[in-house]
């Protein structure tokens, strides 16, 4: 409930992007929260997760891709300019995997953070784009 009830505030403070995930067979959910920092010369990311008691501990296993349009993966730790939780480990050249740290009673997460662009739009609303699509 605790979780849930903090997701607005997550998406608030998200001033780059908010995505949520829904996990299967009541897995649990997963709230990603990008957010300008520095002035919009960085991105942080948040990942949070209300994983169920089942699961135990879990690791999130992911791929970046090298284009915004590519399809293409490659391995997370060949941009080296994102600043990486400690423990993330390469699987192969396309992927790698990082066990969620434990906060809060069933409550998990990442955090990490990439250069960014500040971009001026028309309307004269700034936007912040990191260096990482998607």
């Amino acid at each position: 409930a605790a979780f849930l009830a903090s997701r607005r505030e997550r998406e608030a403070k998200a001033d780059v992007s908010f995505t949520v995930f829904d996990l299967e067979r009541d897995c649990g959910d997963v709230d990603v929260a990008c957010y300008s920092a520095e002035g919009g010369a960085r991105a942080h990311v948040e990942l949070r997760a209300w994983l169920h008691p089942r699961l135990g501990e879990c690791a999130l296993h992911f791929g970046v891709l090298s284009g915004p349009r590519s399809g293409e993966w490659k391995s997370p730790l060949e941009e080296r300019s994102v600043q990486w939780p400690e423990g993330v480990v390469s699987i192969d050249g396309k992927a790698c995997q990082l066990r969620l740290k434990q906060l809060d009673g069933h409550l998990q997460g990442i955090d990490f953070s990439m250069p960014a662009t500040k971009k001026s739009a028309s309307g004269g609303e700034d936007s912040i784009e990191p260096s990482i699509a998607g």
